[in-house]
């Protein structure tokens, strides 16, 4: 039951959090628009390290792969 009401917007930010904490509803809280931005920043920062292959952001020169 509480996959279905995990992406409700009537939930408070407070349950949405809880629920986002559980990781066999994280997929279904993140959908929920009470969702923290800086929390929906984050899920979105560590996909996109996740699938770039790009250099760190350094001043520094790399070769080869990351």
């Amino acid at each position: 039951m509480r996959g279905r009401v995990a992406p409700d917007g009537r939930l408070s930010t407070e349950r949405v959090l809880a629920l986002f904490a559980e990781p066999e509803l994280t997929g279904r809280a993140a959908a929920n628009p009470r969702l923290p931005v800086d929390t929906q920043e984050r899920i979105l920062h560590d996909a996109r390290a996740e699938l770039t292959d790009d250099p760190p952001p350094t001043g520094h020169l790399f070769l080869g792969r990351w």
